[in-house]
């Protein structure tokens, strides 16, 4: 099952059924809370996760750095991977890069965790990405 924890669920509609007509299962959590509470009962279930960067901060308001909800999806990032550390990433953002020298490079040097610019990939695009992160079986 892919989790995607974005937001504005308008915005990810497309790829969600792109996703879906590609046989695969999506569930969408739109705020941190919604995430957070998501990996701890169904953490087994997510084989990848589909993650924004800018949102409200929520259980997270306490963590260092959250900025305003500018780095709510970097902590938790941070957070799933040291729980996770095989769990294939792929952060969708509206920035153009990772304001984060170590997530950049874990990312760049890691085919499981991947980062673009939602106006860049286009839903099939994104399907493909996944298929090659997460084969259908």
């Amino acid at each position: 099952m892919i989790l995607i924890v974005d937001d504005e669920p308008r915005r990810m509609e497309v790829y969600i059924e792109e996703l879906k007509l590609s046989n695969y299962q999506v569930e969408l959590a739109e705020d941190i809370n919604e995430a957070l509470d998501y990996f701890d009962k169904r953490q087994g279930e997510i084989e990848l996760l589909i993650l924004d960067i800018m949102m409200r901060s929520g259980k997270l308001s306490g963590e260092h750095g959250i900025n305003g909800g500018l780095r709510t999806g970097i902590i938790f990032y941070k957070k799933i991977r040291d729980n996770n550390k095989s769990l294939p990433i792929i952060i969708l953002s509206n920035f153009d890069k990772i304001d984060d020298q170590e997530v950049e490079q874990e990312i760049q040097n890691n085919p499981q965790k991947k980062f673009f610019q939602k106006i860049n990939i286009l839903p099939y695009e994104l399907v493909d990405e996944v298929k090659e992160m997460l084969p259908l079986t």
